[in-house]
């Protein structure tokens, strides 16, 4: 039997997941949190409300984008970095931090999860194509085995599938042994039309200091660049154990590897209010005011994740490091 040399075919659908996959600042959930013993931020728990709400704006590193953290064979499986998804197709991870996140995706109003087993099998060496619109189909076979006795159509799988019965959001029909060999154009929009178009990432747990409870939305298209960013909203709360309750708002825009501009503010049930402002080159600036708008405190992180939160009523600065 003639065989068919998937390298190529399979090459692009490398080339293509790529173009979607990266999340850039995403290395923050590696990041450990230290500082100098007397002057950490880990001290003052506004400084380390400031350092969780950086760190859950790198979680949106790559929005628009499929993190790189592998992808699942099937919900509950394993997905590497990322463990298992549950039954509610989210992913999940710890900060080191304290912090949980969550990671959701939707196609339209459907939760969907990542499938590779149905194109792929358990190798990436393989390319499944399948008699019919079926991931029961049985009568699959392999791409590097098709031969001239081969039917058509064949099908493949989207690698995305809906959280409600378990199946693909579409199929690709090749419909010759010609239009497998050549019809890269047609497979690479196939990909590029039938990815998740949203993700939500929730971000709950302990802080030094206090809790986070944080949601952050947004829209997914190709991969962001600095030059086209993605736009990522969202709010929650963070809680202090002295008390305090920050209602926090983010508005900011995703670049390759982390927000480019936006905001993150919050107010203080007690009155202040914070406002940090995002640079293109991944910086953050902030000032935190009084009820009465005298600045008390200022901030400074870089992208690398170091940087100071200086209050000005004591003049004590409190040293920001491992945050990115």
């Amino acid at each position: 039997m003639k065989k068919f040399n998937s390298v190529l075919l399979l090459t692009t659908y490398y080339l293509l997941l790529t173009a979607f996959v990266g999340c850039g600042k995403n290395e923050k959930k590696t990041a450990l949190l230290t500082g100098t013993s007397a002057d950490s931020y880990e001290s003052s728990p506004m400084a380390s409300a400031v350092v969780a709400l950086f760190k859950s704006s790198g979680y949106g590193a790559g929005a628009g984008t499929t993190p790189t953290y592998g992808a699942p064979a099937k919900v509950g499986s394993k997905m590497q970095e990322l463990g298992e998804a549950d039954a509610e197709g989210k992913y999940t991870i710890t900060d080191p931090m304290g912090m949980t996140v969550t990671i959701q995706f939707k196609k339209g109003s459907e939760v969907v999860y990542f499938n590779l087993e149905g194109p792929f099998g358990t190798s990436w060496e393989n390319l499944y194509l399948y008699a019919s619109q079926s991931l029961l189909e049985t009568d699959k076979i392999l791409t590097s085995s098709i031969g001239l006795t081969t039917t058509f159509p064949r099908y493949i799988p989207s690698m995305v599938c809906k959280l409600s019965g378990n199946t693909p959001i579409a199929w690709h029909e090749i419909t010759s042994l010609p239009e497998l060999q050549t019809d890269l154009q047609g497979f690479a929009l196939f990909i590029i039309t039938n990815f998740p178009d949203s993700m939500t990432n929730t971000v709950t747990g302990n802080i030094p200091g206090g809790t986070i409870n944080l949601t952050l939305n947004s829209a997914m298209a190709q991969k962001a660049t600095d030059a086209k960013p993605a736009h990522m909203t969202g709010s929650g709360t963070v809680t202090l154990h002295m008390g305090q309750t920050l209602n926090v708002t983010v508005d900011m825009y995703v670049g390759e590897k982390g927000p480019v501009s936006g905001t993150q503010t919050f107010t203080s049930s007690t009155g202040e209010t914070g406002t940090m402002t995002f640079k293109s080159d991944g910086s953050v600036s902030g000032v935190v005011k009084s009820a009465d708008g005298t600045t008390v405190a200022t901030i400074e992180i870089s992208a690398d994740g170091t940087g100071t939160y200086t209050d000005i009523a004591t003049g004590k600065t409190y040293i920001i490091t491992g945050a990115a």
